[in-house]
């Protein structure tokens, strides 16, 4: 039977060392990649200058924490947000923008009041597909008019029937106008 010339702990202390040199590697291998994507990331042209934005694993790119309003700070507190300022060269937009201010409440705002900051008017934006094939709609305006528009010819409906059973041969229906204008009847 063979011996060992090293004693069992400092084979031990070996294999430790050598596992944690390929994870160190492994990591900064990963960070190279992460940042060569970052770099690669997609670009966009706004009014204020050009976006990097990231590709996301799902598919599709985010570009996150895009200014749309100067900082309210200084001579600009408790006035109307002003334009963003032009910038040049590429900014990058990889990252969330800062939580507006705001106190600690308990555990589950901690984190947001903490990195909290004045300069907080950011917009990030999602898209599912990178290039976009055709222009997506805006989901939450889509949402919402379709909602209205289900909702006031529900309300047509019942108006309908509840002025057909009161006077039959004389019905009177609000027009799409109503939602804009105010109610204007119609003869029908």
């Amino acid at each position: 039977m063979r011996r060992n010339r090293f004693p069992i702990h400092v084979i031990r202390l070996t294999r430790l060392l050598v596992l944690m040199f390929a994870l160190i590697t492994l990591s900064c291998a990963t960070s190279m990649l992460r940042s060569q994507a970052a770099i690669d990331g997609p670009v966009v042209t706004i009014s204020n200058g050009q976006l990097r934005g990231v590709i996301r694993r799902s598919g599709g790119a985010e570009f996150l924490g895009i200014p749309f309003a100067q900082p309210p700070v200084g001579n600009l507190r408790w006035r109307e947000p002003q334009a963003v300022k032009s910038w040049s060269g590429i900014r990058d937009a990889s990252s969330f923008g800062a939580p507006c201010a705001q106190t600690v409440l308990g555990d589950w705002n901690r984190h947001d009041a903490e990195t909290s900051k004045e300069d907080c008017l950011f917009l990030n934006v999602i898209t599912p597909e990178w290039p976009a094939k055709k222009p997506l709609p805006d989901g939450l305006d889509t949402w919402w008019r379709q909602r209205r528009r289900d909702r006031f010819e529900r309300t047509l409906q019942r108006w309908h029937a509840r002025s057909a059973r009161s006077s039959p041969g004389h019905t009177q229906l609000p027009t799409r106008r109503f939602w804009v204008y105010g109610p204007s009847t119609v003869d029908a």
